[in-house]
């Protein structure tokens, strides 16, 4: 049986969840089935290591889009793919008009949306021209699939965008579990308190991630009991030193900056915390739950409350509910969540299942 070709194109390989969940489904992938190449079209990113060796990748370098979006066309052509397959917005849009550029051509073209648009951009100038620039290119007929990460995203393409419901697909991010694992026995770069009760959040520091909100809910924990860590980079973390050292916490909040590998450091809290003002599918809530680290989360727009569905793997807030948050930290009950519970929940959930989905959509077009 003659392999599929399937041609994956990304921006880049940073360190964000949705350059994450591009390594996971390669990772995944039936080796046997499908002949895998990868388009990056920026330089090189953090998550590059990662790709596994049977992927052809090709690597444009491209940062200007009219050329980027003329290169990723004459690759099309070249290798000729039966299906195309991007991620992200901006490179959602650039290989939709590439098609057009290339059109007619036998290819299948799946989009994979990777945020909730009318929270993403709003009511400015700029937002309203990209919500128009989404309406036009996403109801294109070239596209044959969308793929959204959970009902919320759906319900807004559907709502608001008046995308076809028939071409809406709604699979969760996989986890790789396994690799997960082999990561967090890495060696702990950092020196663990024993004696307090540590906490984690793992995420991009800019402000729809919300970091400012976990501060302040910081400032109204009995001090020397917490440890809080967060991992990560962004435009935010001057902002959030300032925080921390205006209410001197610099003892009991560390800004780790950005990890390749934070699984080491994960799978020694005893809390993962989420604070967003609005998150997708984030592969952060669900990789702390594969690893057996229970959760609490503002039930902020997306789909928190679908990784979130049971009180057995965590705790839902409401969205802004400060004074519920602290409460639910101070009272929150560690002997009720069983770390091999969780992860084996966690397997069920959002392991190979995911995966064979995404192979069931690519053997169907």
């Amino acid at each position: 049986m003659k392999k599929k070709l399937i041609l994956f194109i990304v921006g880049s390989l940073g360190g964000g969840g949705a350059e994450k969940f591009i390594i996971t489904l390669l990772q995944g992938l039936n080796q046997e089935k499908y002949d895998v190449h990868l388009c990056i079209i920026k330089g090189q990113g953090a998550n590059d290591k990662f790709i596994p060796k049977y992927v052809y990748v090709h690597r444009l370098y491209k940062t200007k889009v009219l050329r980027a979006l003329f290169s990723v066309s004459r690759l099309i052509v070249a290798i000729k793919p039966d299906i195309v397959f991007s991620s992200m917005f901006h490179v959602n849009i650039m290989t939709i008009l590439s098609s057009y550029i290339i059109y007619p051509n036998k290819m299948k073209l799946i989009v994979r949306e990777s945020t909730i648009p009318s929270y993403r951009f709003g009511l400015s100038m700029t937002g309203l021209t990209y919500s128009v620039i989404m309406k036009v290119t996403y109801r294109s007929g070239l596209i044959t699939n969308i793929i959204t990460q959970c009902e919320a995203m759906r319900n807004d393409l559907v709502i608001n965008y008046n995308l076809p419901e028939s071409k809406l697909l709604v699979i969760n991010n996989p986890v790789n579990h396994d690799d997960l694992l082999k990561k967090s026995q890495d060696m702990l770069k950092y020196k663990i308190d024993t004696s307090v009760i540590n906490m984690i959040s793992i995420g991009r520091l800019e402000n729809v991630k919300g970091y400012d909100r976990m501060i302040e809910i910081f400032t109204r924990l009995e001090r020397n009991k917490y440890h809080l860590y967060i991992c990560g980079e962004g435009s935010q973390r001057g902002t959030l030193l300032r925080m921390i050292s205006d209410y001197g916490l610099n003892d009991e909040v560390s800004l780790t900056g950005f990890l390749s590998n934070p699984y080491s450091l994960l799978s020694e809290m005893q809390l993962f915390l989420l604070s967003s003002r609005s998150d997708s599918f984030p592969n952060a809530t669900l990789e702390s739950l594969a690893l057996g680290v229970p959760v609490i989360a503002y039930d902020c727009p997306g789909g928190v409350n679908e990784i979130l569905n049971s009180p057995d793997n965590g705790v839902l807030i409401d969205d802004g509910d400060i004074s519920n948050y602290v409460k639910s930290i101070n009272e929150f009950r560690f002997n009720q969540y069983e770390p091999q519970y969780l992860i084996k929940t966690s397997r069920a959930r959002y392991g190979n299942n995911i995966i064979e989905s995404y192979e069931y959509v690519f053997d169907s077009v």
